[in-house]
């Protein structure tokens, strides 16, 4: 429904806003429920009666699912429409991410709104784009607008000041301490308020503080409250159950982040230890026989430095996801290591493409070559098409191709080596081959230290090779190209085996070239 704005007063001139004051200025839930037509949930609800008070200062953890942004928006029109020349702020580092989230919530209420016929009349006075809602005639000064808080430039966040100010900082997680020292600066009035939201993806940091040695509990101002979305209403227990399968169990970081809405109490320095990886070489084959798998031939190019090797790894592959769903069939992949041909620091590029030509032609040429395009790899991709040779390009840094796992992952690097240290932990992952010491040691030793964090957006990313050398740590190829088996590829595409002597006579290898 659209109308033509025709306000003919300012809207604290029309007797009908006079009368809305006076009943909902003090009366949240009667707003709520009276003009957005939003009744709270009890999770929600807790919230607003911390947040309710003009001058306070509330720190929410949450977890999906438990309506912080629907709260959000609602929260902001009530502070629009019943507080006299009130300006409301939204920040987080990034504009898209009020835009996707927020600002959907905001347009959502708007026509619950206009299509309210008591109370319609508003939209007369509202003008909403798509960073602000203005109140008619006001221009900035009765507003709801949105300013981001990336890094640098804190100063953009400066300058703001009124009577009934409020700032709302989503994702307060990932905003740098510099830019809530300036928005602090700015509430310098009695009925000044600040809250923050946001997934609790690191345990340092401003957000963290709030939770922490800033709250009331330890003398501090901020009232934390943690939202579980375990408890909430708006998700289903079949929500829960399959969150908890694709995190890997209730004690996993993941899990604590996203659906607890916790600070996790233990968050490693690294995917996975030594005693989750020791078990690959000892244990018993993961895929019987009869059962039809796909074969890899997967490749890491050496950057062109000494401190990398470039592998080239054989492997049986079998499985899609990351977890056993049995209501859809889906089984969580296996991976045997049949063959590992090269793991070289010395190789060139040329003979490497040679080496992968050999390799594949030995295994009559059915099975599916996987190369990391990234630095040299490019080189390598270059000749192996002169070669005539059929191959599938992985840009190692590029982003997840799903959107489930876009939410997740940072790149693909990202969930390839995450999906890897948990296959390897759960027992999904098994060396066929029987390699000698020195690789069995280089690969325990490059698999149990690859370090990991939290971005913004509660999304594990791996820390990159380069703070990688600078921290000590040499460049994981061999973990690296055992992790290329754990990208989303479609094993129904591979031509399908179930003796591994159906190629050729091709029996399991059990040598490794290194130098």
């Amino acid at each position: 429904m659209s109308r033509q704005k025709k306000p003919k007063l300012k809207l604290e001139n029309d007797p009908r806003w006079q009368e809305l004051v006076a009943r909902y200025h003090n009366n949240i839930y009667g707003f709520f429920l009276d003009v957005l037509k939003f009744e709270p949930t009890w999770q929600q609800k807790d919230v607003i009666d911390q947040i309710k008070y003009t001058d306070c200062r509330v720190s929410i953890s949450s977890g999906h699912g438990t309506g912080k942004t629907t709260l959000a928006a609602g929260f902001a029109f009530w502070k629009l429409i019943c507080f006299y020349k009130s300006v409301f702020m939204f920040t987080a580092t990034k504009i898209q991410q009020l835009r996707r989230t927020t600002w959907k919530e905001i347009r959502n209420f708007y026509d619950n709104i206009e299509n309210n016929p008591h109370f319609s009349w508003l939209i007369d006075y509202i003008d909403i784009q798509a960073e602000s809602i203005k109140i008619e005639g006001y221009d900035t000064g009765w507003q709801i607008f949105a300013q981001t808080a990336g890094k640098g430039n804190p100063e953009a966040l400066a300058g703001m000041h009124a009577h009934w100010y409020t700032v709302w900082a989503d994702e307060a997680s990932g905003i740098p301490r510099e830019h809530f020292d300036v928005i602090e600066g700015a509430l310098t009035e009695t009925h000044n308020a600040f809250i923050l939201s946001s997934q609790p993806t690191r345990d340092s940091g401003f957000f963290y503080d709030t939770h922490d040695s800033m709250s009331v509990q330890k003398g501090g101002s901020w009232i934390p409250i943690v939202l579980n979305s375990e408890e909430s209403p708006r998700v289903t227990a079949k929500w829960v159950k399959q969150q908890r399968q694709k995190f890997g169990g209730i004690d996993s970081p993941e899990y604590w982040i996203k659906v607890l809405g916790k600070f996790p109490e233990r968050l490693d320095e690294y995917l996975i230890t030594k005693s989750g990886i020791e078990p690959c070489f000892e244990r018993k084959r993961i895929i019987e026989d009869g059962e039809y798998y796909g074969l890899f031939i997967s490749v890491d190019v050496a950057a062109g430095v000494y401190r990398d090797s470039s592998v080239i790894m054989v492997s049986r592959v079998i499985g899609k996801g990351d977890f056993t769903d049995d209501a859809n069939g889906q089984q969580a992949r296996r991976v045997e290591v049949i063959e590992i041909p090269v793991f070289s620091k010395t190789i060139s590029p040329v003979e490497l493409v040679q080496r992968i030509v050999e390799v594949h032609n030995r295994y009559a040429r059915q099975a599916r070559i996987l190369l990391d395009i990234g630095g040299m790899g490019g080189a390598v991709s270059s000749l192996l098409k002169g070669a005539e040779v059929d191959f599938y390009e992985v840009s190692w840094g590029g982003r997840p191709w799903s959107k489930s796992d876009k939410r997740r992952f940072f790149n693909l690097r990202a969930l390839a080596c995450v999906g890897a240290a948990r296959a390897m932990r759960e027992g999904r992952v098994k060396f066929l081959c029987k390699p000698d010491l020195r690789f069995k040691n280089t690969f325990i030793e490059q698999s149990s230290r690859i370090p990991y964090s939290f971005d913004d957006y509660a999304r594990y990313r791996i820390t990159p090779k380069e703070k990688m050398a600078d921290l000590g740590l040499k460049s994981p190829d061999l973990f690296d190209t055992l992790a290329f088996m754990f990208l989303p590829v479609d094993i129904d595409v591979v031509a399908k085996h179930n003796r591994i002597d159906q190629i050729r006579g091709v029996e399991v290898a059990s040598h490794l070239a290194l130098d």
